[in-house]
């Protein structure tokens, strides 16, 4: 019979049981969260500088390119007066 008194609980009790229940889950709930949002921020630190490095080397590449085409226009340059000049002092065509 005793037994069955401390199973037994009142209005109050109920509902600091739920109360408690509440908090703990809250809780957790709320550390997990915090945990996820560190982690999603070093993932996005970890992106921005994947990102950042690509595009230094984009714009190295793009200055690479550019010097690299300069020089070529340069040399097309040259190779078309060496052409005009072959053709001018030479009597090319002529048997």
């Amino acid at each position: 019979m005793k037994f069955r008194r401390f199973i037994r609980f009142n209005t109050y009790q109920i509902q600091m049981i739920v109360l408690v229940t509440l908090l703990v889950v809250l809780t957790v709930i709320f550390i997990k969260r915090r945990h996820n949002i560190a982690e999603l921020k070093r993932e996005e630190e970890r992106i921005d500088k994947e990102l950042y490095q690509k595009e230094l080397l984009y714009q190295k590449r793009m200055k690479e390119f550019e010097i690299e085409k300069e020089k070529h226009r340069k040399q097309i340059e040259e190779y078309k007066r060496d052409i005009e000049k072959g053709y001018s002092s030479s009597n090319y065509g002529k048997p």
